[in-house]
């Protein structure tokens, strides 16, 4: 099984370092790609990507996938921390579903970035976040991915909702 990280990112440079370590310090994991999905940096996040051995891809998360070589999706916030067996629990949650939705807990910021977004996911919402979010290639394209218009909630055009049919 080969499955694409896909890391969406946008001047991430000061937490991106930690998400991209984290990342290859995966234990149990099957054979994984990292596609950094820059939403436009100013700052050094795709010097910083590529310093990573992460696949650098201008575009969000639809431009990710369109590139990736991965049958399973996994999606992680660029201010993540993924715990050692995250991308092994998150795949292997995917022998039974085509759409998990992993929790997330945001660390307290002082100050969050205006491309930051601090939502804790904490059960089933109906939404679909991209900063901890398995599915299968499969169902992703079925879907039409992600709704490419930026997010009427947050602003930030984080694209974290599913075109098309609820998934049970």
């Amino acid at each position: 099984i080969r499955v694409t990280v896909i890391v969406q990112a946008r001047d991430a440079a000061a937490t991106l370092p930690r998400t991209l370590a984290a990342l290859a310090d995966q234990e149990g994991a099957p054979s994984f790609e990292v596609v950094v999905a820059d939403l436009g940096s100013g700052d050094e996040t795709a010097a910083i990507a590529e310093r990573a051995g992460a696949r650098l891809v201008p575009g969000g998360p639809n431009a990710a996938v369109a590139s990736a070589s991965g049958a399973l999706l996994a999606f992680c916030g660029e201010d993540c921390t993924p715990a050692v067996g995250w991308l092994a629990a998150g795949t292997r949650a995917l022998a039974a579903a085509e759409l998990v939705q992993g929790r997330v807990l945001p660390e307290p910021r002082a100050q969050p970035g205006p491309f930051h977004d601090a939502r804790a996911v904490t059960g089933q919402t109906g939404l679909y976040d991209t900063a901890n979010l398995f599915t299968t290639r499969a169902l992703f394209e079925r879907l039409g991915g992600f709704d490419p218009t930026p997010s009427e909630a947050d602003g930030t055009g984080a694209n974290a909702l599913f075109v098309g049919p609820g998934v049970a």
